[in-house]
């Protein structure tokens, strides 16, 4: 599955001390927002499937409906 998260790692490897092994996972922040992912999967050519698009819609509303019960007005969302 194609998904960009918060963090992506940069690097893996192990090393060791004594009788242990450890493995080192060096980690970077990405900022990422659903503008970014869908230039980017257009780019990539890796486009979302319905079940993704179906999340992304829902959780558009469930903000929404938040928002507005918090008596937040954004100036895109006009109250009905």
């Amino acid at each position: 599955m194609y998904y960009k998260f918060l963090i992506w790692t940069k690097e893996c490897f192990l090393t060791k001390k004594g009788n242990d092994i450890f493995v080192n996972i060096v980690e970077e922040h990405r900022e990422n927002n659903l503008e970014n992912e869908i230039r980017e999967r257009k780019k990539q050519r890796v486009y979302f499937k319905p079940k993704e698009i179906g999340f992304l819609v829902k959780m558009i509303f469930k903000s929404i409906i938040k928002i507005k019960g918090m008596n937040i007005i954004h100036g895109n969302i006009l109250p009905y």
